[in-house]
């Protein structure tokens, strides 16, 4: 069961990674980032990323774990959570093929900030846009997460399951970012999402129903 707790958190993480959310954000960095010709800065500023990014998931995680304390005396709030975590998986899966989702797509705006904030070539503006963009896009990248922590949440190797998660989430930036490096064009990134985003949130949405149901059966 360990192992395929870890197999199951290591996949979800690699979901995430690969999915329209997160390759908006590599391609926004990237186009951005091949201003940089210095490899050393290249790296402080990737550094700072997903620095940024990690350390969102940390504040999600410390933020969950404490106001779950009250939602444990809560008799069916499994339930209501299974509910809600199915509810969003479907409409990932209903809104897939949609060019901009309510809930799921990143406004025009947004996208211009990111790619301001980039053009500063800052460890530290890197560092932020690593924390904002993870929190403001929860319904996206955060249900899985939360549906992970809220299955493991009593297990004493829920670390290990949070730095699978992590790994698997983190894995596909860091290639984007070392192809980039070696001289890959950062559109490609931006056309593979768009070319394949409604079969990412498909695979999205069906491993939001998957953890929910792993979440009642188990």
């Amino acid at each position: 069961m360990i192992e395929i707790n870890l197999i199951v958190s290591f996949v979800s993480g690699v979901s995430i990674g690969i999915s329209p959310c997160i390759l908006l954000i590599s391609s926004v960095f990237g186009s951005s980032l091949v201003l940089s010709e210095k490899k050393e800065k290249f790296f402080f500023i990737s550094f700072g990323l997903l620095s940024g990014i990690v350390l969102a998931y940390i504040i999600m995680t410390t933020a969950f774990l404490f106001f779950f304390q009250f939602f444990e005396v809560i008799t069916y709030f499994k339930y209501v959570f299974a509910g809600i975590i199915i509810f969003i998986g479907a409409w990932q899966i209903i809104d897939s093929k949609k060019e901009q989702s309510i809930i799921f797509g990143t406004p025009t705006k947004i996208k211009n900030v990111l790619k301001e904030f980039f053009e500063r070539n800052s460890v530290l503006y890197s560092f932020l846009v690593g924390i904002f963009f993870i929190l403001i896009k929860i319904p996206c990248m955060g249900t899985v997460y939360l549906s992970l922590i809220y299955n493991f949440y009593s297990n004493s190797l829920l670390i290990f399951y949070i730095i699978a998660y992590l790994v698997g989430m983190l894995t596909p930036t860091i290639i984007i970012l070392l192809l980039i490096r070696l001289n890959v064009e950062s559109s490609k990134v931006d056309d593979f999402r768009l070319k394949y985003r409604p079969y990412l949130r498909m695979f999205n949405g069906g491993l939001l129903i998957f953890l929910a149901l792993y979440l009642l059966i188990f």
